[in-house]
């Protein structure tokens, strides 16, 4: 039985719905935490049970510690953020499950923005799996990309 889902994700319009379906799924095993981005949105999440993440070591300790007792971390948006968030993960019990939403998949804006030419750097994943104690920084194999080594 599935006690804990802790999900991490930026404050977008899309939130709301992944609530809302995670929650006729799994009634009151959700606990999200959304990053919080200088840029104030016009709408509201609509729900209560979250959590903001400012993008500080203090705050990552706070949901890694949250995250010891948790079954499922989801990520909605796999940015570097979260790949540091999910490369100091200890809970070894603990299920990874990455949501793709597109850009996490193609391109890295931050690196476009900063003047990369090809406007990309390797995917946040890729950081990731690097930073594990023992990883070898080569991209793994996908079966083996959501799970936590």
């Amino acid at each position: 039985m599935i006690k804990k889902i802790i999900h991490i994700a930026p404050f977008e319009k899309f939130i709301k719905a992944a609530h809302n379906t995670f929650e006729a799924a799994f009634p009151n095993a959700n606990i999200f935490y959304i990053i919080k981005r200088e840029v104030d949105y016009p709408y509201s999440l609509g729900f209560d049970n979250y959590k903001i993440l400012d993008e500080n070591e203090e705050s990552f300790n706070v949901v890694l510690a949250d995250i010891e007792t948790a079954d499922y971390v989801f990520l909605h948006y796999l940015e570097d953020t979260k790949a540091r968030i999910i490369s100091k993960i200890s809970n070894k019990s603990c299920k990874i499950v990455w949501i793709p939403w597109g850009a996490d998949l193609y391109e890295n804006t931050r690196a476009r923005a900063a003047g990369d030419r090809a406007g990309r750097r390797r995917p946040a994943l890729y950081r990731a799996h690097a930073a594990q104690p023992g990883g070898s920084g080569v991209q793994p194999r996908r079966r083996d990309r959501l799970q936590h080594a």
